[in-house]
């Protein structure tokens, strides 16, 4: 790039990687990213502020500043994706000009060559683009501002080319240092993978001066230190709370060096050429008795031994970035536990930070190169021009395959067949759409592709019982439970069936195996409670439903079950609270907010209860239940300015037209508002056809209701009732 000021190449380098992520501003959330945003709890109020740091467990990892960020977001913008997405593009631009100017810092060549093709280098769009993967980029930043404070820190290096009688170094600078050791533990609260900080930077110092100091190893000490703690911290983690564990990782020693020297060549490659970028990559099959998959590693061994024996006659710099590049792919080439690892070996995500090290390689390389043979400076600058533009270009696109997790998926599927995960994630997706007809296909293929895998068995499960085909479901989830018999989402799988099967003492038992597999279980609670209230055991169901709402407060079946039961229990006032919220929860569900009505009026709150009754109405103006309930009030209820026999007439008559004079209480009803209005004959009238449609249906106790009300109406008195309509 021509020189210029370094207020218009910074902003250069903004307005390219804007340009490049313009697809993103359409993108959505996708796969975990409801881990982390969309139903993430922590981000809702202050107590989950300070969950998010003083409670590691609260969230899927503990990285305490990007949940701290997401959660100064949400308070900002809810859930529009949009601004996360923005944020992300803006911190990996911001690391493109830290780039820059750390390679300036170090005299590398064509430093910001190197940072504009790091901005629009495709291997970064699953970082920038996935918003879960707020980890990297703002990991990144605070990792290269910890690497340029510590290059004002440090004394600086004597190259070995210095004078003798050169001015000495520059002396320590301890706000420098404590400024690097802040940026380096911010680095690591947001990603755990910039552990590897301090090697990284002893090697730069080297490469730099030619040897290292005591001193400068002693400074990186409390680096490691932090390092040290907080990775391993990251790895237990991932193991016991993410799920990296199982037969997926269960790997020799040599089998994961083979997994390690392949995937820096595979890395390495897609840097070079950046073709065929997928989500999920095949999963290589290792064999540690294949001498064929030593290659890699050996190849990469040997390359080592051969920048080192050739360190000066070509500089250290070679040497250096690949240490670099290597050392910081270093957690995630299989040595350590990940739980990506259960579908590939590798991710492009994974060498968001290392890929610094050999972009800057290869454009000061490059850069060398011309100038060692005289090329024009139009050529050097449209050579350089052409790469950023195809490489912005297939970033565009790229990024264009975020926009939802259908378009990601169904991507992967088409680059990568045999992938099974793509398949399981986008069926389950379109079967919680309700699109069975789509989503079945995609999980029986992935049944079939992991014939052993509970979790796929028992979603192919699902889809069976939600389109009626119970008897292939039970069969599926049988293999399931082969399986895995301690598996607690089959045997919740196996309640739901029992449920459908109308056999409730099985589905308790089921229920109640999935609660004893994980007592958090929030579903299961809920449901094994739903059963029990169905048998008039509210007092049964509290515990569980209780349970569950602490668990799950975002649930609404639970919630309005809670309501129910305290109802059952005249527990008047708690029951129209969770009733409330219930509502609040869901206002389109018509049946609960009739169940909220009655409480409310049995309560002795009649005006909150009509409220509801009305809006119920506006919602639903031709619901038989509504509109009959609504009547009922207005005409019976015992406080005389609330009762309102013109509009209960009215509704009362739309009601028994839309029943067709087949449902004795519409009739009921209105016969009630006509006895309101002082319409005694009228009223005498209707109630008898509602006695006789009531004695047809065999409603006995309604029956005896209605003859008590004939004989008022027959007597001229209207009914007056405190109690919920018929």
């Amino acid at each position: 790039m021509p020189r210029c000021h370094p207020l218009i190449a910074g902003l250069a380098l903004l307005i390219l990687t804007g340009l490049a992520y313009l697809p993103v501003g359409r993108a959505g959330f996708i796969w975990d990213d409801d881990h982390y945003v969309t139903e993430n709890r922590t981000l809702h109020s202050l107590d989950g502020l300070r969950r998010i740091w003083l409670e590691p467990r609260a969230i899927p990892q503990y990285y305490p500043l990007v949940h701290t960020s997401f959660w100064v977001e949400y308070q900002l913008w809810g859930l529009r994706p949009l601004g996360y997405h923005a944020v992300n593009v803006a911190l990996h631009a911001l690391s493109a000009v830290l780039l820059w100017r750390l390679l300036r810092a170090l005299a590398v060549p064509a430093a910001w060559f190197t940072a504009a093709v790091f901005a629009v280098h495709p291997v970064c769009v699953e970082s920038v683009a996935w918003v879960t993967e707020r980890k990297n980029v703002l990991s990144l930043c605070f990792y290269l501002a910890a690497g340029l404070c510590i290059l004002r820190a440090l004394p600086a290096q004597r190259a070995v080319d210095v004078p003798s009688d050169a001015a000495p170094p520059r002396p320590y600078v301890r706000h420098w240092y404590a400024l690097a050791l802040l940026a380096f533990l911010a680095a690591m609260w947001s990603k755990t993978v910039a552990c590897t900080w301090p090697a990284a930077a002893l090697v730069v110092l080297w490469a730099r001066g030619g040897s290292l100091r005591l001193r400068d190893v002693a400074l990186m000490l409390p680096f490691l230190a932090i390092g040290v703690a907080l990775g391993l911290h990251t790895v237990a983690l991932e193991r016991e709370q993410v799920g990296a564990l199982g037969p997926e990782w269960n790997f020799s020693t040599a089998d994961r060096c083979l997994i390690a020297g392949r995937a820096v060549w595979f890395y390495a490659f897609k840097l070079i050429w950046p073709a065929n970028l997928m989500f999920i990559y095949p999963r290589w099959q290792i064999d540690d008795a294949d001498a064929r998959q030593y290659v890699y590693p050996a190849a990469l061994l040997g390359l080592l031994v051969a920048l080192w024996l050739l360190r000066r006659r070509i500089g250290r710099w070679p040497l250096a970035a690949t240490l670099v590049f290597t050392g910081t792919l270093f957690p995630a080439l299989g040595f350590f536990n990940v739980f990506p690892m259960k579908f590939s070996f590798v991710a492009d995500h994974f060498q968001y930070h290392a890929a610094i090290a050999l972009l800057a390689l290869f454009a000061a390389t490059a850069a060398r190169q011309l100038e060692h043979y005289h090329a024009p400076r139009a050529v050097t600058i449209a050579a350089g021009a052409a790469v950023i533009a195809a490489l912005a270009a297939t970033t565009f696109r790229q990024a264009g395959v975020y926009r939802d997790s259908d378009s990601v998926w169904r991507d992967c599927i088409a680059r990568n067949p045999t992938a099974w995960m793509p398949r399981a994630n986008l069926g389950y997706d379109l079967f919680k759409r309700g699109d069975l007809a789509a989503a079945t296909p995609l999980l029986e293929e992935a049944a079939r592709m992991r014939p052993t895998d509970s979790r796929q068995l028992v979603n192919l499960a699902n889809a069976y019982i939600e389109s009626g085909r119970l008897p292939d479901a039970y069969r599926v989830l049988l293999d399931a439970l082969n399986a895995n018999s301690t598996d607690p989402e089959v045997h919740y799988s196996l309640g739901v069936y029992f449920s459908r099967a109308n056999e409730p003492d099985k589905a308790i038992s089921r229920f109640t195996d999935a609660i004893r597999g994980n007592p958090e279980y929030a579903q299961a609670h809920a449901n094994l409670a739903a059963i029990l209230l169905t048998r008039g055991q509210a007092g049964d169901a509290l515990p569980h439903l209780q349970h569950a709402i602490t668990l799950r407060p975002d649930l609404y079946e639970p919630r309005y079950q809670l309501g129910v039961a305290c109802l059952m229990l005249q527990r008047l006032d708690e029951a129209t609270a969770h009733l409330t919220q219930a509502a609040q929860m869901r206002p389109e569900n018509v049946i609960g907010r009739i169940v909220l009505a009655g409480a409310l009026e049995s309560a002795g709150k009649p005006a909150a209860a009509l409220d509801e009754l009305r809006a119920c109405v506006r919602l639903h103006p031709d619901s038989v239940e509504t509109l009959t309930r609504l009547a009922w009030l207005l005409s019976t209820c015992p406080e005389d300015a609330l009762r309102r026999g013109d509009e209960a007439l009215q509704h009362a008559r739309r009601a028994v037209q839309l029943a067709a004079a087949t449902d004795p209480r519409p009739l009921d009803a209105l016969a009630a508002a006509q006895a309101e209005l002082r319409q005694f004959d009228q009223a005498v009238a209707t109630v008898q056809q509602a006695l006789a449609l009531a004695q047809q249906h065999g409603d006995t106790a309604l029956a005896d209701q209605i003859a008590a009300r004939l004989a008022l109406y027959r007597a001229s008195q209207p009914f007056r009732t405190n109690r919920p309509a018929p």
